[in-house]
């Protein structure tokens, strides 16, 4: 919770809990630019950004999920760094 506090949850940003396909996401957005950012996201930049060099793929490839499917846990333990298709194929949404 420290660092939510410390680092996530700033003055620049406004707070948003959002509700999409049935769960509960927390976000911020920067007041001045309008940039969102996806706390799972941000908490797993660093992860990201080394998944993407390892498999020489591009950030917007990458999604960050929930391995217990429970949106509000944002434990780094709780998430797992995977490409847009296997989490698709997860979720149950391939083409």
């Amino acid at each position: 919770m420290d660092l939510f506090e410390r680092e996530f949850n700033t003055p620049e940003y406004t707070l948003i809990i959002t509700y999409s396909k049935g769960d509960y996401y927390l976000a911020r957005e920067n007041k001045e630019t309008g940039h969102i950012d996806w706390f799972h996201r941000w908490l797993m930049s660093k992860e990201v950004d080394d998944f993407c060099i390892r498999n020489n793929c591009k950030v917007d490839n990458v999604k960050v999920h929930h391995i217990y499917r429970n949106t509000w846990d944002n434990r780094k333990a709780h998430l797992k760094v995977m490409t847009k298709k296997e989490h698709d194929r997860i979720h149950g949404r391939d083409k």
